[in-house]
């Protein structure tokens, strides 16, 4: 089994991810993966990143883990241009392997990951709404990560409910950013 994405994208995603909350589930970035596409995921309840890309990844269906934000630190390319990095299941666990790198074992964080899909808008009703600074400066330091020198990101706005946050430089198709207004989105 090999999935396949960058360092790039896991240290973007990292950015929701959240750094100390009794849902160990929350503390990484849930990779999922098919044979023709790679989908992360993360969240620290407030603000929620996606990134997609198409792969051609060695796995039989679906294949769902956790990998940890330490696991993330410590993953290096020593070629900018090579930003490649494997996840791979072995007997002992689970590797990521950077195309030029030293690779790194690791143990899956346990849990389930929450349903992404479930929160995401439907409509937007385009009335404004605040946000927590904080929480947009995650997605400027994303689009940075992904290239972007200004790091510009577009909100669209939904009032009170779940507002969709793209990125300037990636497509709404490989990138969708969430924050959510109220803590029920997630129930």
């Amino acid at each position: 089994m090999k999935i396949e994405t960058t360092i790039t994208a896991l240290r973007a995603l990292a950015l929701f991810a959240s750094t100390a909350d009794p849902r160990s589930y929350l503390v990484g970035v849930h990779v999922r993966a098919t044979s023709l596409e790679t989908r992360l995921e993360a969240t620290d309840g407030n603000a929620l990143g996606v990134h997609r890309v198409e792969a051609e990844n060695q796995v039989d269906g679906t294949v769902s883990v956790i990998v940890p934000l330490d696991i993330i630190k410590m993953l290096k390319s020593f070629s900018k241009n090579m930003d490649t990095v494997f996840l791979s299941q072995e007997n002992e666990g689970w590797i990521a392997a950077p195309v030029t790198g030293a690779a790194v074992r690791f143990t899956p964080v346990e849990g389930t990951f929450p349903m992404v899909e479930r929160i995401v808008p439907k409509t937007l009703s385009n009335e404004p709404a605040q946000f927590n600074p904080e929480l947009l400066g995650r997605f400027q330091k994303a689009a940075k990560l992904f290239g972007s020198k200004l790091g510009l990101i577009h909100v669209a706005f939904n009032g009170r409910g779940t507002t969709v946050v793209y990125l300037d430089n990636v497509s709404p198709n490989e990138f969708v950013g969430l924050i959510m207004q109220n803590y029920r989105d997630w129930e």
